[in-house]
């Protein structure tokens, strides 16, 4: 289960990607493909209630049944993949975009200007963690 896991945090929340982090794209509505949030909460709360069992066990605690407010870990992974990813869905709605000229996708594609919070399409794995943990 943990390469589940990390298969939901390590790619993006809101909409599906291809294997090598391509987005696929929605035939009917030629937009993103939306994903199932509802495998990625099921992953995540596998994993911790995992985690608390072992935690339980070592340390020989009584047994209460972990309570995760699923609304507000929605909310977190969401904002973790949108500022995580956010650049790389514009980059993928560019590049999908048929009636662009070269010159005006490449002026889109100047993506320091719109002041993301992580500026990269392909983000290192430490800074993926650390604004999974803040």
């Amino acid at each position: 289960m943990s390469l589940n896991f990390s298969r939901h945090i390590l790619f993006d929340y809101s909409y599906q990607q291809n294997p090598d982090n391509a987005y696929i794209f929605d035939q009917a509505t030629g937009d993103f493909q939306l994903r199932n949030k509802n495998n990625a909460i099921d992953a995540v709360l596998f994993v911790l209630r995992q985690i608390y069992a072992n935690i339980i066990t070592q340390k020989n605690i009584s047994i209460h049944q972990p309570n995760c407010n699923i609304i507000l870990l929605d909310q977190a992974l969401y904002k973790y993949s949108r500022d995580i990813y956010g650049e790389k869905r514009l980059e993928a709605r560019i590049e999908h975009a048929t009636q662009l000229t070269t010159t005006t996708k490449n002026n889109l594609l100047k993506f320091a200007d719109y002041g993301f919070k992580i500026d990269s399409t392909s983000p290192y794995i430490h800074r993926e963690i650390a604004v999974l943990l803040y």
